[in-house]
Protein backbone atom coordinates (compact mmCIF):
# COMPACT_ATOMS: atom_id res chain seq x y z
CA UNK A 1 0.00 0.00 0.00
CA UNK A 2 1.26 3.43 -0.87
CA UNK A 3 1.83 5.83 2.07
CA UNK A 4 -0.68 8.67 2.45
CA UNK A 5 2.02 11.24 3.16
CA UNK A 6 5.57 11.40 1.91
CA UNK A 7 8.45 11.80 4.35
CA UNK A 8 8.92 15.36 3.27
CA UNK A 9 5.23 16.21 3.97
CA UNK A 10 5.46 14.66 7.43
CA UNK A 11 8.58 16.72 8.26
CA UNK A 12 6.78 19.92 7.30
CA UNK A 13 3.70 19.13 9.49
CA UNK A 14 3.33 20.74 12.86
CA UNK A 15 3.09 18.79 16.08
CA UNK A 16 -0.69 19.47 16.45
CA UNK A 17 -1.37 18.24 12.90
CA UNK A 18 0.54 15.01 13.58
CA UNK A 19 -1.35 14.48 16.87
CA UNK A 20 -4.76 15.03 15.16
CA UNK A 21 -3.67 12.66 12.39
CA UNK A 22 -2.73 10.03 14.99
CA UNK A 23 -6.10 10.45 16.74
CA UNK A 24 -8.04 9.97 13.51
CA UNK A 25 -5.94 6.90 12.68
CA UNK A 26 -6.60 5.45 16.14
CA UNK A 27 -10.37 6.04 15.75
CA UNK A 28 -10.30 4.39 12.33
CA UNK A 29 -8.33 1.46 13.76
CA UNK A 30 -10.83 1.02 16.60
CA UNK A 31 -13.75 1.07 14.16
CA UNK A 32 -12.04 -1.58 12.08
CA UNK A 33 -11.41 -3.71 15.18
CA UNK A 34 -15.05 -3.55 16.23
CA UNK A 35 -16.15 -4.48 12.70
CA UNK A 36 -13.79 -7.47 12.80
CA UNK A 37 -15.17 -8.58 16.19
CA UNK A 38 -18.77 -8.26 14.98
CA UNK A 39 -18.02 -10.27 11.85
CA UNK A 40 -16.20 -12.97 13.86
CA UNK A 41 -19.16 -13.26 16.23
CA UNK A 42 -21.55 -13.47 13.31
CA UNK A 43 -19.38 -16.17 11.73
CA UNK A 44 -19.43 -18.21 14.95
CA UNK A 45 -23.20 -17.79 15.20
CA UNK A 46 -23.72 -18.92 11.61
CA UNK A 47 -21.40 -21.91 12.09
CA UNK A 48 -23.40 -22.90 15.20
CA UNK A 49 -26.68 -22.53 13.30
CA UNK A 50 -25.30 -24.58 10.41
CA UNK A 51 -24.20 -27.38 12.78
CA UNK A 52 -27.58 -27.35 14.52
CA UNK A 53 -29.47 -27.59 11.21
CA UNK A 54 -27.17 -30.38 10.03
CA UNK A 55 -27.92 -32.32 13.22
CA UNK A 56 -31.65 -31.80 12.75
CA UNK A 57 -31.39 -33.01 9.17
CA UNK A 58 -29.53 -36.18 10.13
CA UNK A 59 -32.04 -36.89 12.91
CA UNK A 60 -34.95 -36.42 10.52
CA UNK A 61 -33.31 -38.73 7.97
CA UNK A 62 -32.67 -41.37 10.63
CA UNK A 63 -36.26 -41.12 11.75
CA UNK A 64 -37.57 -41.41 8.19
CA UNK A 65 -35.13 -43.93 6.70
CA UNK A 66 -33.60 -45.55 9.79
CA UNK A 67 -34.39 -48.94 11.29
CA UNK A 68 -37.89 -49.51 12.59
CA UNK A 69 -38.66 -48.39 16.10
CA UNK A 70 -41.09 -51.26 16.66
CA UNK A 71 -39.13 -53.40 19.09
CA UNK A 72 -40.49 -56.27 21.13
CA UNK A 73 -40.22 -56.35 24.88
CA UNK A 74 -38.20 -59.12 26.55
CA UNK A 75 -40.09 -62.42 26.62
CA UNK A 76 -42.66 -61.35 24.05
CA UNK A 77 -43.18 -63.60 21.03
CA UNK A 78 -45.27 -62.79 18.03
CA UNK A 79 -48.32 -64.92 17.39
CA UNK A 80 -48.35 -67.12 14.28
CA UNK A 81 -51.67 -66.11 12.80
CA UNK A 82 -51.14 -67.27 9.23
CA UNK A 83 -49.34 -70.58 9.72
CA UNK A 84 -52.23 -72.35 11.48
CA UNK A 85 -53.10 -74.53 8.47
CA UNK A 86 -49.48 -75.65 8.09
CA UNK A 87 -49.18 -76.47 11.79
CA UNK A 88 -52.43 -78.47 11.85
CA UNK A 89 -51.68 -80.40 8.63
CA UNK A 90 -50.31 -83.91 8.76
CA UNK A 91 -47.04 -84.16 6.84
CA UNK A 92 -47.54 -87.88 6.02
CA UNK A 93 -51.04 -87.46 4.55
CA UNK A 94 -51.34 -88.27 0.81
CA UNK A 95 -51.88 -85.45 -1.61
CA UNK A 96 -55.44 -85.23 -2.98
CA UNK A 97 -55.92 -85.95 -6.68
CA UNK A 98 -56.33 -82.93 -8.85
CA UNK A 99 -59.05 -82.91 -11.47
CA UNK A 100 -59.18 -80.51 -14.37
CA UNK A 101 -62.14 -78.23 -14.54
CA UNK A 102 -63.21 -76.97 -17.95
CA UNK A 103 -65.65 -74.10 -17.65
CA UNK A 104 -68.39 -74.18 -20.25
CA UNK A 105 -68.68 -71.06 -22.30
CA UNK A 106 -71.96 -69.36 -21.52
CA UNK A 107 -73.58 -67.01 -23.96
CA UNK A 108 -76.76 -65.21 -23.03
CA UNK A 109 -79.62 -65.66 -25.48
CA UNK A 110 -80.86 -62.49 -27.14
CA UNK A 111 -84.41 -61.54 -26.42
CA UNK A 112 -86.64 -61.59 -29.48
CA UNK A 113 -88.15 -58.25 -30.44
CA UNK A 114 -85.46 -56.20 -28.67
CA UNK A 115 -84.30 -54.43 -31.86
CA UNK A 116 -87.81 -53.35 -32.79
CA UNK A 117 -88.45 -52.21 -29.22
CA UNK A 118 -85.28 -50.08 -29.19
CA UNK A 119 -86.02 -48.54 -32.61
CA UNK A 120 -89.69 -47.88 -31.90
CA UNK A 121 -88.88 -44.53 -30.25
CA UNK A 122 -87.59 -43.09 -33.56
CA UNK A 123 -89.63 -41.68 -36.45
CA UNK A 124 -89.87 -43.91 -39.47
CA UNK A 125 -89.45 -42.60 -42.98
CA UNK A 126 -90.58 -44.08 -46.20
CA UNK A 127 -88.06 -44.24 -49.02
CA UNK A 128 -89.36 -43.86 -52.55
CA UNK A 129 -86.74 -44.47 -55.19
CA UNK A 130 -86.89 -43.44 -58.88
CA UNK A 131 -84.32 -44.78 -61.32
CA UNK A 132 -83.62 -43.41 -64.77
CA UNK A 133 -83.12 -45.99 -67.46
CA UNK A 134 -82.21 -46.06 -71.09
CA UNK A 135 -82.53 -42.78 -73.02
CA UNK A 136 -83.63 -40.84 -69.89
CA UNK A 137 -80.06 -41.10 -68.65
CA UNK A 138 -78.73 -39.01 -71.60
CA UNK A 139 -78.79 -35.20 -71.82
CA UNK A 140 -81.89 -34.04 -73.73
CA UNK A 141 -79.99 -31.09 -75.28
CA UNK A 142 -76.74 -32.67 -76.49
CA UNK A 143 -77.46 -36.42 -75.99
CA UNK A 144 -74.30 -37.10 -73.85
CA UNK A 145 -73.99 -39.72 -71.11
CA UNK A 146 -74.46 -38.67 -67.48
CA UNK A 147 -71.53 -37.97 -65.10
CA UNK A 148 -73.04 -38.82 -61.72
CA UNK A 149 -76.02 -39.33 -59.43
CA UNK A 150 -77.38 -36.90 -56.83
CA UNK A 151 -80.17 -37.29 -54.28
CA UNK A 152 -82.69 -34.88 -52.81
CA UNK A 153 -84.58 -35.38 -49.50
CA UNK A 154 -88.19 -34.32 -49.14
CA UNK A 155 -90.01 -34.55 -45.77
CA UNK A 156 -91.96 -36.36 -44.31
CA UNK A 157 -91.25 -39.20 -46.77
CA UNK A 158 -87.75 -39.55 -48.20
CA UNK A 159 -88.01 -39.08 -51.96
CA UNK A 160 -84.81 -40.17 -53.68
CA UNK A 161 -84.45 -39.18 -57.30
CA UNK A 162 -81.51 -40.21 -59.33
CA UNK A 163 -80.65 -37.25 -61.51
CA UNK A 164 -77.87 -36.89 -63.98
CA UNK A 165 -75.25 -34.22 -64.54
CA UNK A 166 -73.75 -33.39 -67.91
CA UNK A 167 -70.73 -31.47 -69.13
CA UNK A 168 -71.52 -28.31 -71.07
CA UNK A 169 -70.76 -28.52 -74.70
CA UNK A 170 -69.58 -32.14 -74.66
CA UNK A 171 -70.57 -34.25 -77.71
Amino acid sequence: MDPLFTEEQLNKMSREDIISLMKTMREHYQKQETKIQILEEKTKELEFLNAMLSDRLTLAQRKQFGPSSEKYADGYTQLNLFNEAEQEAEPDAPEPEMEEIHPSSYKRKKRSGKKEEDLSAFETTEVIEYKLTGADRNCPDCNTKSLGISTRDISPAMDTRHTTAFRKGSP
